[in-house]
């Protein structure tokens, strides 16, 4: 089996417009992240970057996180603010992840991935705050995964009452 396929997600179920992967931890190292998205051509933030080589620690090897991609169409009414999706996350036992996840699922998810999902970004929802080098401060922070004309990663600023379209992902880790 080569190393590609070990990177793929499972799909373990899809409910409504919530599809739910498994992903493992193999414990790479930020710097061990930043020569993958070398090696492949792929953007990574700059703000990702300095992240990764200065706060990151890595999970522990074999360690499963089961991801929840909320499709933006699931909110009929339009109600995508980031507030919205916090409190839909909590209503359905899903809490806000780590970045090795979106790290993970960057990897392992996709064009065709997102294809089925019908979504053209995945935004992960993590527990931690990275400094966004245009301000003076830390905040709480968003990660993009994105597929369209530059696949990569990048970083923005959290900020509860954005609203987001119907044609994204919203990425929650499963609790329970």
């Amino acid at each position: 089996m080569n190393e590609e396929n070990l990177a793929r997600p499972l799909i373990l179920k899809k409910t409504d417009d919530i599809f739910y992967f498994s992903l493992i931890s193999h414990g790479e190292t930020g710097a061990d992240w930043i020569q993958k998205f070398k090696e492949k051509k792929c953007y990574l933030d700059n703000n990702i970057k300095n992240f990764l080589l200065t706060e990151f620690k890595p999970l522990t090897p074999a360690t499963k996180i089961e991801l929840a991609i909320l499709n933006g169409k699931l909110f009929k009414n339009g109600n995508r603010s980031t507030l919205e999706l916090d409190q839909f996350a909590i209503e359905n036992n899903l809490s806000k992840t780590n970045l090795e996840c979106g790290l993970l699922a960057w990897e392992a998810l996709s064009t065709i991935d997102f294809g089925h999902m019908d979504v053209l970004w995945i935004v992960i929802f993590h527990d931690i705050s990275i400094k966004i080098s245009k301000t003076n401060f830390e905040t709480d922070s968003l990660i993009t995964l994105f597929r369209n004309e530059k696949i990569g990663l990048s970083v923005k600023p959290k900020d509860e009452n954005s609203q987001w379209g119907n044609l994204g992902g919203y990425g929650y880790q499963k609790t329970n």
